[in-house]
């Protein structure tokens, strides 16, 4: 289980590498915003996010969620996002 998780941190920092020298090519960084780069790691967010809910309801913690600082602080993030995905 440990590996599956680092498999995704692998794979997520290579593709966010990947978007960030995209977009250090791409675009004007004294005129534009790193859009591509920021669009990309707010998906990122959101798939963890979703990773996160996943696990959440597969495992017996669900019972206790209004304790768990983890599910709120994660649900923070999403709601954050959600909002901030227009904006870019």
């Amino acid at each position: 289980m440990v590996v599956y998780k680092k498999i995704w941190v692998y794979i997520i920092v290579t593709l966010l590498t990947i978007c960030l020298v995209t977009s250090m090519i791409v675009e004007n960084w004294m005129l534009d915003y790193n859009v591509i780069f920021l669009f990309s790691v707010t998906i990122a967010l959101l798939v963890l996010v979703f990773r996160f809910y996943i696990e959440f309801l597969n495992n017996d913690d669900l019972i206790e969620f209004k304790q768990n600082p983890k599910f709120w602080i994660t649900t923070g993030i999403l709601i954050f996002n959600l909002g901030y995905l227009p904006i870019q």
